[in-house]
């Protein structure tokens, strides 16, 4: 049996945490491991990739550089439109049977789309996304969701579950799990958006946030509504002290929902509040914020 070399596309704010990961478990691969102990990395600002070569991860110059070395290759890139440009680049000199495995919060249609591109080429594409923030990331605390050809996710289950706190297959096809990673991103983003609007409700009728933010935590315990329902509470939307989700970044991803929704027939009227309320601090200049930002604008907006 021959040894895996594996890459990695992509080192934003979650891709770095994914990458180190995997950087540290092929690491502590013995002299029979299936997998290569070194990562090979790949990102357009090749000072980010710093980190993971002082964990021992080797730079490559390029996309066609990193295909012509791995057979196993993941991806974490900012959209669509990213991830279709560099798994084009990706397949110019990709390996035959080569494993590619995106990472991001994409468009389940472009997943259907790459995956019968790569088969054109003898590459197994597979949609691997991930729920949690940078923080999580980084802590191995994402879960995460994977779908695609079952000989390919056999190959590269053990990566998936070094990147992560545990790993929900989906099937064989790989617009599934990316359709998954939108529904749980539907579900967040709602929370936040009634967050906002409960804060809202304290601040004009008089209860103090902390004891919103109380409520929250007893009601609903856990990391994600209470930690969002603090963030609101003390705005605390400066991503270069909390690196998380963007106003932006979620305005990129609610669209998708909404897309998502109008192709199968499900009216997504929480969605749709929600894009309207981003567009609105959007377009105030702060679609840096973090995503609970959206509060601002709930906060604008008189009764109807």
């Amino acid at each position: 049996m021959g040894v895996d070399v594996v890459g990695f596309l992509g080192l934003g704010n979650m891709g770095i945490g994914l990458a180190s990961n995997l950087q540290r478990f092929l690491k502590e691969q013995g002299t029979d491991a299936k997998f290569y102990g070194k990562l090979h990395i790949w990102n357009r600002t090749t000072a980010k990739a710093a980190p993971l070569q002082e964990l021992g991860a080797s730079l490559n110059p390029s996309v066609a550089d990193l295909a012509r070395v791995c057979n196993i290759c993941f991806a974490m890139l900012f959209d669509d439109a990213a991830l279709e440009s560099t798994f084009n680049d990706y397949l110019k000199t990709a390996q035959t049977g080569t494993v590619f495995i995106n990472c991001a919060t994409v468009d389940p249609a472009l997943a259907s789309k790459l995956a019968e591109r790569g088969r054109s080429r003898s590459c197994a594409f597979l949609s691997s996304p991930v729920f949690g923030r940078p923080d999580a990331a980084a802590a191995q605390q994402c879960l995460v969701v994977a779908s695609g050809a079952a000989a390919a996710m056999e190959q590269v289950r053990p990566l998936l579950q070094a990147m992560g706190r545990g790993v929900i297959e989906l099937g064989a096809d790989p617009a599934a799990a990316a359709a998954v990673k939108l529904i749980g991103n539907f579900l967040v983003v709602s929370q936040v958006e009634l967050l906002a609007e409960a804060l809202n409700l304290g601040d004009r009728s008089g209860v103090p946030r902390d004891v919103v933010v109380s409520i929250v935590e007893k009601l609903f315990p856990g990391a994600i509504i209470p930690g969002y329902a603090k963030r609101l509470a003390a705005d605390a939307f400066d991503m270069s002290k909390d690196p998380g989700f963007s106003v932006t970044g979620g305005l990129t991803v609610v669209r998708l929902m909404l897309a998502l929704g109008e192709r199968c027939g499900a009216a997504l009227p929480a969605a749709k509040l929600a894009c309207g309320h981003l567009e609105a601090v959007e377009a105030e200049g702060m679609g840096g914020l973090d995503l609970g930002a959206l509060a601002l604008a709930v906060r604008k907006e008189a009764p109807r």
